[in-house]
């Protein structure tokens, strides 16, 4: 009897635990999360890498960039592009910043320190910046996000998988705001002469000042295209140059480069300075 009992006990385990194995790997399967890119009031535009770009201090880590559109549908929101918290598998957080410049190619979305009031039956379109180890970008992870701003956006379930790679941030530009990229390519093309002789006469022997960043700055224009920027008693100088949209100044001593918006109301020319050396916007 016991011979007979025994090889019918080990086949009879061996089936249950056949059965648990698949039962297990259903359940599994009936469990992996089905990725949630949209809510009543807030949906991903898109999740990507710029693959060029390369911190000074540590080559581990990538910038990620996250797109989203605000609808407010029950209750006015409010949006900026800080304290958006990424959290990937559960495990590690990154908070968005604001990095001057990350953003230029993209004008239809907004990208700033400051809070924007979205009401109810109107969108926003917004964009935020984390730095994140590549090793956390690795495939097969979860990603969900959090802002206190907008409570409906924990909703959202994304993975890793979902993340773009891109080989630059106009590549980036071009994938989720193509028109925007198309018109903040023409605002940074040269100006004709004509525009040009307008600009130069407008600003040429004259100066602004103005107060941002907590600082008081003076920018001064000379003929034929020479500007000088003063703070805290330290100057500047170098060469502009007259684009579509701007007044480009180019700093003599390191080559690094402010664009300043401009446009004519009427015959007076508005040169936006403070926007173009504020670090909030």
């Amino acid at each position: 009897m016991m011979r007979i009992l025994k090889p019918l006990i080990i086949a009879m385990m061996f089936a249950a635990i056949v059965c648990c194995g698949a039962c297990s790997t259903a359940g599994g399967e009936n469990n992996k999360s089905t990725p949630t890119t949209a809510t009543d009031t807030v949906s991903i535009d898109g999740i990507f890498v710029d693959d060029s770009w390369a911190d000074e201090e540590s080559n581990q880590l990538k910038r990620v960039y996250l797109f989203y559109t605000l609808s407010p549908d029950e209750e006015n929101l409010e949006a900026d592009s800080k304290y958006t918290d990424l959290i990937v598998n559960n495990k590690n957080t990154y908070t968005g910043e604001h990095y001057p410049d990350a953003c230029d190619y993209m004008p239809s979305y907004y990208y700033s320190d400051f809070i924007e009031d979205v009401y109810m039956g109107s969108e926003l379109k917004v964009a935020t910046v984390f730095e994140i180890p590549e090793a956390d970008l690795a495939a097969g992870r979860t990603i969900s996000i959090k802002d206190d701003q907008i409570p409906t956006i924990e909703k959202i379930s994304l993975s890793t998988d979902d993340i773009v790679h891109c080989a630059s941030v106009e590549e980036i530009a071009q994938k989720v705001d193509p028109d925007g990229y198309q018109q903040a390519l023409n605002l940074r093309n040269e100006a004709d002469s004509a525009t040009t002789k307008r600009v130069r006469n407008a600003i040429n022997g004259y100066y602004w000042s103005f107060f941002v960043n907590n600082m008081s700055y003076t920018t001064e224009f000379f003929a034929p295209n020479k500007f000088t920027t003063t703070l805290l008693d330290q100057e500047v100088s170098g060469t502009y140059t007259v684009t579509n949209g701007f007044v480009i100044l180019r700093n003599d001593s390191n080559g690094f480069t402010v664009e300043v918006p401009y446009a004519f109301d009427g015959g007076e020319i508005e040169l936006d300075l403070p926007t173009a050396y504020s670090v909030y916007e």
